[in-house]
């Protein structure tokens, strides 16, 4: 939400499995869900009502109006659909990096290598970064330094402090 605000872009939540961020979001931020959208594409209505827009002729004709969260195997089917759709995703100097928590299990894997190839095929370079709470200091300063994030958002941690203080001091 501060990401939209900041860019004034709309949220629109692409995935069934993750409606469940809805009611977070909007009880975290003080917001109504009249800030939060659904994309119509999907297959299952949320729990709540939502605004609706549709990826083909909303955010595919004005991708720079919108942030969309999904989960891989909706990005995927979302680029699929995109090819019937006859619509091309055009995204200059694009990075799409997918992140896991922990190592991946098998079908996982396979998920993601071919959402890799998506993007490949896309011309969108592909970094895989494993996010963990087992990172040691300087493994988390390697990767600030190969990604050079302008900013970072400690989202699962239970030091953020830490890991602000650790980005800032790299930032110099």
């Amino acid at each position: 939400m501060d990401f939209a605000r900041m860019f004034g872009r709309k949220v629109v939540v692409g995935s069934e499995r993750i409606f469940w961020m809805v009611e977070q979001i909007r009880d975290r931020y003080n917001s109504t869900t009249e800030d939060i959208y659904m994309a119509i594409e999907g297959k299952a209505p949320p729990p709540i009502l939502l605004n609706a827009v549709s990826i083909e002729y909303d955010i595919l004709q004005n991708p720079r109006d919108y942030i969309l969260i999904v989960e891989p195997i909706n990005l995927l089917e979302i680029l699929r659909r995109m090819k019937l759709w006859g619509k091309e995703l055009k995204i200059p100097r694009a990075v799409a990096v997918l992140t896991d928590p922990e190592p991946n299990e098998g079908y996982k894997e396979v998920e993601e290598s071919v959402l890799a190839k998506w993007f490949e095929m896309l011309g969108i370079e592909v970094y895989r970064l494993r996010l963990s709470g087992h990172y040691y200091p300087h493994q988390f300063s390697d990767l600030i330094g190969i990604l050079r994030p302008k900013e970072i958002v400690p989202i699962h941690t239970e030091n953020p402090y830490y890991m602000k203080m650790i980005f800032e001091k790299l930032k110099k």
